[in-house]
């Protein structure tokens, strides 16, 4: 089930020392002195970075390979930020620990090393702090549009290369006097640029897309249905997964965005429930009956264990119910409780859709919670009724209820490991 998967910390910590061990090979320690050792360990500080940095660009490729490693692609978004927060930290270390090493020497040439030069080498080294950590500050503090946050994460990439051109080229460069490190630098550099100039620049993919037609489209509330036919379209995928689209019509940007599936392999179109949140999701009441669409994916590993596990119990909360609409479509021999929150009657998505499987799957009980004019369950409550201490959770909706439920479930006496949760956050 969700078993702590060491993977990605075993992998991070390789690619930022891989690098540190070829600096090893041909660079001898030096560590006698307060300076020697604030250089050296600069230094060693910026070779990590600068390979996170170039790893976290390889992330962004969303290659099946790095879900696999990640467990999924919401970790793989999840280690994504983690990664590149811990690039931008080392980074931001190395120039601090440069400066007390001349501090050591005189606060005057600390200064002097702080003070912008008009050295292209240092002066690429400082636009490159700088630049990253603008967008740093403005993607963690401030709320940006979607398009935006994109060009954001391009910028962010091309700085890469400023700060490739620093390492290789200011003054005393270990990269430069190390072969081993000029190769793995100029590969790690190549690489960075493939990926850049294919994603940003000629907007391809690494992943197969695949060309549908929108058969219908329908709005209910404040939730538009779509449901997509194509000839020769994805023939597999899990209940609970789900896909990037972007919809070709001159009223929406051109732009991916996933959205949970709804519905399952064995039937004959690809469905959607999507909740009109934003600028481009509203804009979605736009799309009309023959429009065509691309579609990446299938992603995620939701859905993937709903076999292994005869008693199940589901929580849903407000649009967090459109993985279970496929997972309880494809339900066999499992015994599933579903409990579904929402605020409203308006609110309540899908309602018509649950009730129907629960009538033709009796091994399906729903349970509806409308906090307007009842108590909101609780983790406790639920684990008292589900008399089993072997059932296995799925949690979907807001974060902070997601994080809140499993945490009452670890406190009830639930297994953290029998406790899966759908956190993907495209930011």
């Amino acid at each position: 089930m969700q078993k702590r998967n060491i993977r990605p910390t075993i992998v991070t910590f390789i690619v930022a020392l891989f690098p540190v061990g070829l600096w090893l090979v041909t660079q001898p320690l030096a560590f006698a002195t307060t300076g020697e050792t604030l250089n050296t360990l600069g230094k060693l500080c910026a070779i990590a970075g600068f390979s996170l940095f170039g790893w976290n660009i390889f992330l962004s490729t969303r290659l099946k390979v790095f879900e696999q490693i990640y467990g999924g692609l919401p970790n793989l978004y999840r280690w994504h930020h983690i990664t590149g927060s811990w690039a931008f930290m080392l980074l931001l270390i190395h120039p601090t620990l440069i400066t007390l090493r001349y501090s050591t020497i005189s606060l005057a040439q600390g200064y002097q090393f702080l003070k912008p030069s008009l050295n292209l080498p240092q002066l690429a080294g400082e636009a490159t702090l700088g630049i990253v950590y603008i967008a740093v500050l403005i993607s963690i503090y401030i709320s940006i549009k979607h398009e935006w946050f994109v060009k954001l994460q391009i910028i962010i990439g091309l700085v890469f290369f400023l700060g490739a051109y620093h390492g290789f080229f200011i003054a005393g460069s270990d990269i430069s006097q190390s072969t081993p490190l000029i190769i793995f630098g100029t590969i790690w550099v190549l690489l960075a640029l493939t990926v850049i100039g294919y994603r940003s620049i000629f907007h391809k993919s690494f992943r197969k897309r695949w060309q549908y037609t929108v058969q219908s489209t329908k709005k209910e509330a404040d939730i538009i249905k779509l449901s997509l036919s194509s000839d020769n379209g994805i023939k597999q995928y899990v209940p609970g997964q789900f896909a990037f689209i972007k919809i070709n019509n001159s009223n929406l940007p051109k732009q991916y965005h996933p959205f949970s599936l709804t519905s399952i392999p064995s039937e004959k179109t690809l469905q959607f429930g999507i909740k009109q949140l934003g600028d481009y999701t509203n804009a979605l009441s736009n799309v009309r009956a023959g429009d065509i669409v691309s579609v990446e994916g299938p992603y995620g590993e939701f859905g993937r264990d709903i076999d292994k596990y005869t008693h199940q119990v589901w929580i849903a909360g407000g649009i967090g119910i459109t993985p279970f609409i496929a997972m309880a479509k494809a339900l066999n021999n499992q015994t599933v409780d579903l409990y579904y929150s929402f605020r409203s009657e308006s609110q309540a998505y899908f309602i018509d859709e649950l009730k129907a499987i629960a009538k033709t799957k009796t091994n399906f009980r729903l349970h509806l919670i409308n906090s307007e004019k009842q108590p909101q369950f609780s983790a406790s409550s639920i684990a008292a009724q589900t008399k089993d201490s072997h059932a296995a959770i799925w949690i979907c909706g807001p974060p902070p209820m997601m994080k809140t439920v499993r945490k009452d479930f670890v406190r009830a006496g639930i297994n953290n490991n029998l406790i899966t949760s759908e956190e993907f956050a495209l930011s």
